[in-house]
């Protein structure tokens, strides 16, 4: 019997370009024990997963193959599901400090035993002014629950209090100094690691030095 797996390979050094974060406009924590009073407050939010999505790719809609009609995709050549994670296998967290960048590849397997390499190249931003805001609501919301359930039976003290507010005060500058992982990904079907992980790094470099943060406008001429 014949073991070996098949390499369904096409003309193109690439098959996709895919950027995995949060959304750019909210973070959504992932409820892991589905916890009925789950919520994010001062305490946890480091601590918790939050929901990794596809927020830019190229190109824009799944690869059709050569002999495929232009109405029915070819199953292996379609974007990989679950692609977010196989970029962040370990999840997405927030980071007090910025992390080093991390490169890491994968194999997907699609249902006819053909394989896809997937290369990432994983870096820390800061959090976009959206994400930082819709964090600060999630949180003051859980503490003003907190004040207003222990207030009721008047076991909330003066100080205590007090030192809410301070937390409050003090949570927008600490929430702007944290970092967020991007992932950039690479799938093919051919295995240059070393001269795709040189490719991430390029793109990335040329986007902080354009200041294009769309970086597929940059895999655009590339490709």
């Amino acid at each position: 019997m014949n073991h070996q797996v098949k390499l369904k390979r096409t003309n193109r050094i690439a098959e996709y370009f895919v950027v995995i974060s949060s959304k750019n406009t909210e973070l959504i924590a992932i409820n892991e024990n589905e916890d009925e009073n789950f919520q994010v407050n001062s305490e946890n939010y480091l601590s918790l997963r939050y929901e990794p999505v596809v927020i830019d790719r190229y190109p824009l809609v799944d690869r059709f193959s050569a002999t495929s009609s232009n109405s029915m995709c070819d199953n292996t050549l379609k974007l990989p599901e679950g692609i977010e994670y196989f970029c962040l296998p370990n999840g997405l967290f927030l980071y007090p400090i910025i992390q080093k960048p991390l490169f890491h590849s994968f194999v997907h397997t699609t249902e006819d035993g053909s394989r896809k390499l997937g290369c990432c190249l994983t870096i820390y931003e800061p959090l976009s002014q959206a994400q930082q805001e819709s964090l600060f609501t999630q949180i003051t919301t859980s503490q003003f629950r907190y004040r207003e359930h222990f207030s009721i039976y008047n076991q909330i003290s003066s100080e205590n209090n007090n030192l809410l507010t301070t937390t409050e005060d003090d949570l927008k500058a600490k929430i702007a100094s944290l970092f967020i992982p991007k992932c950039l990904c690479l799938i093919s079907t051919w295995p240059f690691m070393t001269s795709f992980k040189k490719f991430l790094v390029g793109i990335y470099n040329i986007s902080r030095m354009t200041g294009d943060e769309k970086l597929c406008h940059v895999v655009f001429v590339v490709f």
